[in-house]
């Protein structure tokens, strides 16, 4: 059976409830449709059910209850068994269930309608945005988060809901054909779904915030599938549901992460980094040694030429001694060049000297 996870409906209007199947089995007189309500009550969301709509052996059954609000609107020989309420009440707000039995054709899972009655409104609507991330992958036995966020142009309220469905990949399941609900929110309260996903499920969103994400632990193999997110915020009820292909695997077959990639490729830089600062440093130590050998040649070269106009002093004194008068001797005169740059460098500026002589007679 194939039916709508959700239905909003304005109060005092014409919902439909669509319904339609499949079966190996030629339809007969022995096919019977049966449609049944559960009434929506915040302290217990399930509780009897209610027939609305019985069709056996050609013949329709509806209860006083509803027998002027319903309407039989489906095909039989099409595989369509819909059915179509109206008046709209607020009583009507709970789940509709939908079971078709075409022998020998009798087991299987009964479709299931959330309505939603809200106040008529006439201003008009827009559509609602939903997103979710379109692939996810985990490993079997952890803790999954299924996100979901939406966009509405309308304030949230006690009439805003959330259904999380789910339709495996996988063949031959009850989840495998359509989307089955996994779990519903409504009026501030989470409500969970079948029995596989009843105790695996968690809401873990903030509505007013627009979050509406749900958490998955642990994660099964049997999970392999779509998840779909569809928000509903009258008047804004239209919109796509959002939807993710959730694939669990082995810890082995895990993809790599990103940030393993990123860590590696920073750790990569900041080593090149380094290499580059002790080769800077080298070259500037070498540098530096170079230029203070070259300052300590020049001194030598200075220090190696300065004695020279010394023996030039020298040889005019004697030859002075000689051509001189006798008189009192005079000391060796000492000359010197001072430098006031007070550089370092002052030995490579230094210019030629001129020595003299001077003698008093």
């Amino acid at each position: 059976m194939h039916t709508d996870p959700e239905v909003i409906v304005q109060n005092g209007t014409t919902g439909t409830l669509r319904c339609t199947f499949k079966s190996s089995e030629v339809i007969s007189n022995s096919t019977s449709v049966f449609w049944t309500y559960h009434r929506f009550q915040p302290d217990n969301w399930f509780t009897l059910p209610y027939l609305v709509f019985l069709f056996s052996e050609g013949n329709e059954i509806i209860p006083d209850d509803y027998k002027d609000r319903v309407q039989f609107i489906g095909d039989m020989n099409k595989n369509d068994v819909s059915i179509q309420l109206s008046p709209i009440q607020f009583s009507d707000n709970g789940t509709f269930f939908c079971d078709v039995k075409n022998p020998p054709d009798v087991t299987g899972t009964p479709g299931r309608t959330m309505l939603k009655v809200v106040p008529k409104v006439t201003k008009p609507t827009s559509a609602i945005v939903i997103h979710a991330d379109s692939e996810l992958v985990l490993q079997n036995g952890t803790t999954g988060t299924l996100r979901c966020t939406f966009k509405s142009n309308e304030v949230v309220s006690s009439f805003t809901s959330v259904t999380w469905s789910f339709q495996s990949s996988q063949p031959d399941t009850p989840f495998s054909n359509t989307p089955h609900t996994i779990f519903y929110f409504s009026n501030g309260k989470g409500f969970p779904g079948p029995t596989e996903f009843k105790d695996r499920v968690q809401f873990i969103g903030d509505i007013n915030k627009r979050d509406v994400s749900i958490q998955l632990s642990p994660t099964q193999f049997s999970d392999n599938g779509t998840f779909f997110c569809d928000v509903k915020n009258p008047p804004d009820v239209t919109g796509t549901p959002a939807r993710t292909e959730l694939r669990v695997v082995l810890r082995e077959s895990l993809p790599q992460s990103n940030t393993t990639i990123i860590v590696g490729a920073v750790c990569g830089a900041l080593f090149l980094l380094v290499l580059i600062a002790v080769a800077a440093c080298i070259v500037m130590r070498v540098l530096h040694n170079r230029h203070d050998y070259e300052g300590c040649t020049s001194l030598e070269s200075v220090s190696s030429q300065a004695p020279k106009p010394r023996k030039k002093v020298e040889s005019s004194l004697e030859g002075s001694r000689s051509t001189s008068p006798s008189g009192p001797l005079q000391g060796p005169v000492i000359y010197a060049q001072l430098d006031h740059s007070g550089s370092k460098n002052s030995f490579h500026k230094m210019e030629p000297v001129v020595y003299a002589d001077i003698r008093k007679n």
